[in-house]
């Protein structure tokens, strides 16, 4: 009993530390951006696509993330609004970006939103 008491401390302490704090906090802001960036650019109820490139984590956040003010498609249809997240890079200037988080590897990403 009192090494599981011991285990269970250690991960607590490793789930508290700084690092995995800021980590948390970095994914955090980072998914609050990028749902922001959703709502402002994609109109209510309009239906949007996930672009089936990029990082893994989007690929499978972006839909969630999108419900339920639009309807997620299984695949791109004419009128809907195409979702992306890459890391930031110059010329998308006029894309929602999101800040990156020193001491962490979350860097600044951007989002792209565009009409098919």
């Amino acid at each position: 009993m009192v090494v599981a008491a011991l285990q269970g401390g250690s991960v607590i302490a490793r789930g508290t530390s700084s690092r995995e704090v800021s980590i948390a906090r970095a994914r955090l802001a980072w998914d609050l951006c990028v749902q922001d960036a959703i709502r402002e650019r994609v109109p209510s109820g309009a239906s949007v696509w996930v672009v089936p490139k990029g990082d893994f984590y989007w690929q499978y956040s972006l839909g969630p993330m999108s419900t339920p003010n639009h309807e997620v498609l299984t695949r791109p249809r004419s009128g809907a609004y195409s979702l992306r997240v890459i890391r930031e890079q110059p010329g998308y200037e006029s894309d929602a970006h999101c800040a990156g988080h020193p001491g962490t590897h979350y860097g600044a990403i951007i989002v792209l939103v565009r009409r098919l």
